[in-house]
């Protein structure tokens, strides 16, 4: 998911250095690049791609912390049509490189095309080990060409805490880019991302550890239009090479037993408010 850009003085200022975005500065220099590569070094083996299918949810969620899945046309027309009915005003959250998060509130039509979605899929239920509670869903708008965002997790709470579902309405591919298994918390792959995702003007590290997560296959793009992701997991929003209107949502889904702060602390990444006003949903119970 997409995180906040900064608002106050202070917190530009401070990211203004070491913390600025590698993908609003000036082309990294080749030679600088190379010197950083070499200087970091190749990343810790991620989890072999091929390992767990994808038709194994629920394992490829806890090998890799994302899961590509089939969209279904039913789910897709109803959340579609519940959004052309949302009303169009300014609740929206400002988020990295151009972005912007429309706030969508619980009208009964998307409550009942985000409940349903969610009772047809039990994996959710089985991934976080909980009833789920609807933090926020937010309709992603893209409004110029921009960069890619600062690789980012959407909180500091673990893994298996929430879920979110992202799906594209045009069936267009999400393009999100996935750092395979930094879901699993303080291990080398994590520490090697959290240790080199800032550039300063001495050395672009972001640029030259993007360059070797890529190579190594440990970085990867998800080329479907909907998936299934541990938002603990280290992600960006890709490059647009032009404007989107919408229709990309994300469903932002929590355990229901986390605490009224660490909810909080979760929907703040997004500068999401307040959590949908529903009762946590249940897995549907089997015939």
């Amino acid at each position: 998911m997409a995180a906040r850009r900064p608002r106050d003085g202070a917190a530009v200022a401070a990211a203004s250095d070491e913390n600025a975005n590698p993908c609003k500065k000036a082309r990294v220099d080749d030679d600088a690049l190379r010197k950083t590569m070499a200087t970091i070094g190749p990343p810790p083996a991620a989890p072999d791609p091929a390992a767990v299918p994808t038709t194994d949810v629920v394992r490829h969620l806890e090998t890799h912390g994302y899961c590509p899945i089939q969209s279904d046309a039913s789910t897709v027309d109803a959340l579609r049509a519940a959004l052309a009915d949302a009303a169009d005003d300014d609740n929206a959250s400002v988020l990295q490189n151009d972005r912007r998060g429309r706030n969508l509130p619980a009208t009964p039509a998307l409550r009942h095309a985000v409940v349903a979605l969610i009772e047809r899929s039990p994996f959710l239920h089985d991934y976080v080990g909980d009833d789920l509670r609807v933090q926020g869903v937010q309709d992603i708008v893209v409004s110029k060409a921009c960069p890619p965002q600062e690789i980012h997790r959407d909180h500091q709470l673990g893994a298996k805490k929430a879920i979110v579902v992202a799906i594209s309405l045009d069936g267009s591919p999400l393009g999100t880019e996935v750092i395979r298994g930094t879901h699993a918390g303080d291990d080398e792959l994590s520490s090697y991302v959290a240790r080199n995702r800032y550039s300063s003007k001495r050395a672009p590290k972001a640029a030259a550890m993007i360059q070797h997560l890529q190579q190594s296959g440990a970085m990867t793009a998800v080329q479907t239009s909907c998936m299934v992701y541990d938002p603990f997991l280290y992600h960006r929003g890709a490059a647009s090479a032009g404007p989107k209107t919408g229709g990309r949502l994300f469903i932002m889904l929590c355990a229901s037993s986390l605490s009224a702060d660490d909810q909080k602390a979760m929907r703040s990444t997004n500068d999401i408010k307040r959590a949908w006003k529903i009762p946590p949903v249940a897995r549907a119970v089997d015939p």
